[in-house]
């Protein structure tokens, strides 16, 4: 029986300590963002011998005080994530640059995860897809191919 009292307990300090935690943010003193657009980016087909291909992801700075970008890092070695690290004033917008470099045949999907100063949530993840595929080069199509 006391196991279950300290579990409640505990609970209840718990959801109350994150209860309190949203609630200071309503009082205008937290950084909030908003992704524009999409957080997934399918690029479709790509070729095996292109360096690299980016994704460009806006995110608007939305809440009282500015967002401030604080890391980023990506899954794999054949993801790069690239941001400015000023200060976004509130109602700004700022951009940021997956790069994938091609180099297996296949399909992909990598992830990049952006660290910032907002609340409640202090951190977001982007992504990048699509199939690497070998092309032909155009001396090998023949007549009426594209």
């Amino acid at each position: 029986m006391k196991r279950y009292l300290y579990c409640i307990l505990f609970l209840m300090i718990f959801w109350g300590s994150v209860w309190a935690d949203e609630a200071s943010c309503a009082v205008d003193s937290c950084a909030r963002y908003e992704l524009l657009d999409y957080h997934i980016y399918d690029f479709g087909d790509v070729d095996i011998h292109c360096d690299s291909i980016s994704a460009v992801f806006s995110v608007k700075s939305t809440g009282n005080t500015p967002m401030l970008i604080l890391d980023g890092s990506t899954t794999c070695t054949c993801t790069d994530v690239a941001f400015s690290k000023d200060i976004v004033p509130t109602g700004d917008t700022v951009e940021i640059v997956v790069t994938y470099h091609p180099f297996v045949l296949g399909s992909f999907k990598q992830s990049a995860v952006v660290k910032t100063n907002t609340k409640p949530y202090s951190h977001f993840w982007l992504y990048v897809m699509g199939n690497v595929v070998e092309s032909k080069p155009k001396d090998d199509l023949q007549d009426g191919e594209d």
